[in-house]
């Protein structure tokens, strides 16, 4: 079983004028991943012309056996997968 190990993006929040914000987050860590989503959707309830983007600047993936992954590990893979299937169905 491959386990995603590290994931890291770069998010830039884009107001319609002014100054880009910008953060890094390792979203394979399912507290950081959640972090970022309620970053990004509280930025865009903002209003018209506010976006954001990503960029992906790493990704470890180790195998494992999956009877030895701990509890935290299991949900950060099951996270990666959900937004994995995510993106392919976009």
């Amino acid at each position: 079983m491959r386990q995603l190990v590290t994931h890291i993006i770069q998010v830039r929040l884009i107001p319609p004028t002014g100054h880009v914000c910008s953060f890094e987050a390792d979203v394979a860590d399912i507290d950081q991943a959640r972090d970022c989503g309620r970053r990004i959707s509280t930025w865009l309830t903002k209003g018209e012309g506010y976006r954001a983007e990503s960029e992906t600047f790493k990704i470890v993936w180790a195998n494992t056996n999956k009877y030895n992954l701990t509890k935290a590990q299991i949900e950060q893979a099951h996270a990666a997968k959900i937004r994995q299937q995510q993106q392919d169905g976009a």
